[in-house]
Formats: C-alpha cells, structure tokens, sequence
C-alpha cells in the first residue's frame, strides 16, 4: 500500500476522528437498575424512616418549647405568689416586733421576747430578697423563651389558688387522649418511644442493605451521542451514535468489606 493524496492506498479518511483538529461531542446517558438485591427498596424504606424521625424531632422540638414557655409562666405566676407571702411574712413579723416592744415598755414582757422578735424580723428579710431574686429570674426565663425584651415589663396572671387546676389548652387534647389509652399503650405515642421505634427499623433497613451487596447488580444502560468535527460544525455536519446495552456487577472479592458491614449493621440492630 501508498500513501496517496487523500489516505493511505488513495482512500479518503478526512471524515474519520483521528486526527482531526477540533471534535465537538453531545451525550446524552441514561441507566435503569433492573436488579439490585433489594437494596434500593431498604434504601428508599430508610430514607422515609429518617423523614419521620426528623418530623417527629421537629415535632417533639416544638412540643418541648411550648412545655419550657408554659412551665415558666407558672413559675413566674408562682414567684410572684412568694413573693407575696414573704412580704406579708415580714410585715407580720414587723407587726409582732412593734407589739412586744409596747408590752415590754409597759413592763408586761421581758426584754428577750422584744429581742426574740427582732431576731425573727431580721431572719425574714433575706426570704423577702431571695423571693424577689427568683421572681427576677424566673421573669428573665420566661422574656427569653417568648423572645421579649429584657426591659419590657410583663404581667403574669394565673389563678394558683385551685388544687385541681385545668391543663393548658395546647396540652388538654393530648392529655385526654393519654389518660383514655388502655393499660400498656400510654406509652406508645409518646415521640422518644417512636423515635426508639423508627431507629429499629431503620437498623433493619441497614442490615438488608447489607445483606444485598453480595447480590448482583444488573443495570440497562444507554447513550445517545451527537459527534462533529469541523472546524464550526453546522446543523448538517453532526453524527448520531447510539448505543444500548446491559451491564452485570458481581462483588467476587472485596477482603472482607461485606462480611463486615453486614455484621456492623446486625450489631446495631442488636
């Protein structure tokens, strides 16, 4: 053979890749699991599993949150009571300072009942100061959690006088509901037992990924390419290549990984 003007043995190959000085290449691919051991249905099982484990979160989250705002309105209800009480207590023990020292300078007490009640007086002071301390930050706790200014004064109103004081309305439904479930399934709609509950599943979910690594993996693969090369390639100047086929993983030797995972995911489950 010789090489002529337009090729080897005179044959033309200008049109042929190699060579050429520009290549423009447009792909298109596209794969299709035909069968994977099942490990796509646990894996998509899982991905709901953790969905409702975050819901449930989020929920608990915010269930938690109005338990917090809730418990410290009643506390700062309840602060503001002793304090009260503490100060109605010192103003009884004022009242008793001033009524022993008229009987002891009329002569009809001994000085040590006058000094006995100043005792008592000055002991109550420090309950006043540490009730208005815990009024104060129970007040703070309860401004951070409704996110109100530090400076803004609240009010707090709430009956505290009822020995059987009605439930919150955002916790009466939920209570009801609890207190009419029957024996052994009060629990079971609590968010930590259905948290615990989606964490097992999804172990189980785990373990079957595992388990479907050693399985084939079979896939239906296919790409649609559109090829030019000239230096500017019009609408005339592309080519079609398309290609179908299948494509068949089998895991022959991997040292050991899949024994160990899938052992991983049973001791998680345990």
């Amino acid at each position: 053979a010789r090489a002529g003007p337009g090729g080897i043995g005179g044959g033309d190959f200008s049109d042929l890749p190699f060579g050429q000085p520009n290549a423009f290449r447009l792909n298109l691919g596209f794969s299709q699991a035909l069968y994977a051991g099942g490990r796509i249905a646990a894996q998509q099982r899982l991905a709901g599993v953790a969905r409702a484990v975050a819901d449930r979160s989020l929920t608990s989250a915010r269930a938690q949150l109005v338990l917090d705002a809730t418990q410290a309105f009643y506390d700062a209800a309840l602060s503001e009571r002793l304090v009260a009480i503490a100060e109605a207590s010192l103003q009884q023990a004022e009242a008793i300072v001033a009524q022993v020292e008229l009987s002891y300078k009329a002569g009809r007490a001994p000085e040590f009942e006058w000094l006995r009640a100043r005792v008592a007086r000055d002991n109550q002071r420090p309950n006043v100061i540490r009730a208005k301390a815990n009024r104060t930050f129970a007040h703070l706790r309860l401004k951070q959690l409704l996110e109100v200014p530090s400076t803004q004064a609240v009010t707090v109103t709430a009956d505290l006088d009822d020995e059987t004081l009605e439930p919150p309305a955002r916790f009466a439904d939920r209570l009801a509901r609890v207190a009419a479930a029957p024996a052994g399934q009060t629990a079971l709609g609590r968010a930590p037992v259905e948290q615990a509950a989606s964490a097992v599943r999804a172990r189980e979910e785990a373990v079957r990924i595992a388990r479907a690594q050693r399985l084939p993996y079979v896939s239906l693969n296919s790409a649609l390419g559109e090829v030019a090369y000239a230096g500017l390639p019009g609408f005339d100047d592309w080519r079609t290549n398309w290609t179908v086929g299948a494509s068949v993983q089998i895991p022959l030797f991997t040292g050991g990984r899949l024994k160990a995972d899938q052992i991983s995911a049973g001791a998680a489950l345990a």
